[in-house]
């Protein structure tokens, strides 16, 4: 069976491919060209994982493209991260960082108060409280004629 697309690849044969690319990956020289080939192979075949979890957040205010981009961003991390020796799944271990790269995206682009767009976008012509460094006065600010002086 022979595929050029990565993101067609069944679960099942996902996660068997991962194993052996993570073995592989972990003989390799960070920093090579067969390391980076091999690590964007991982990424391209666990993006199901990632669009996965950026279905739970499709009803947020934020384009699914947007979400499934930031949530790559965790896969890679996580990629980056994983070591096989642990025993671990891979999937399990990348699901919390995808995850928490999403939440982190919106709780640093989303309001906590929900603020009408109006109010938003004329945040700065509302008027400013008057402080003495603001203040029109008639006098302007002098130096003082020698040092030590205030006047």
């Amino acid at each position: 069976m022979h595929r050029t697309d990565l993101t067609d690849v069944a679960t099942h044969e996902a996660k068997a491919l991962s194993v052996s690319l993570f073995r592989r990956l972990a003989e390799l020289e960070k920093g090579s060209a067969e390391y980076a080939c091999v690590r964007n192979t991982l990424v391209e075949l666990n993006l199901s994982l990632v669009k996965y979890s950026a279905c739970r957040f499709r009803g947020r205010s934020e384009p699914m493209e947007d979400i499934v981009q930031v949530g790559t961003i965790g896969l890679i991390k996580a990629t980056n991260r994983f070591d096989p020796e642990r025993g671990v799944e891979f999937a399990s271990f990348a699901m919390p960082t995808i995850t928490g790269e999403i939440k982190r995206f919106f709780r640093d682009t989303s309001w906590a108060v929900k603020v009408p767009a109006g109010s938003r976008s004329c945040g700065s012509t509302w008027p400013r409280r008057a402080t003495p460094w603001n203040r029109p006065s008639a006098a302007s600010p002098r130096m003082p004629s020698s040092p030590g002086t205030c006047t």
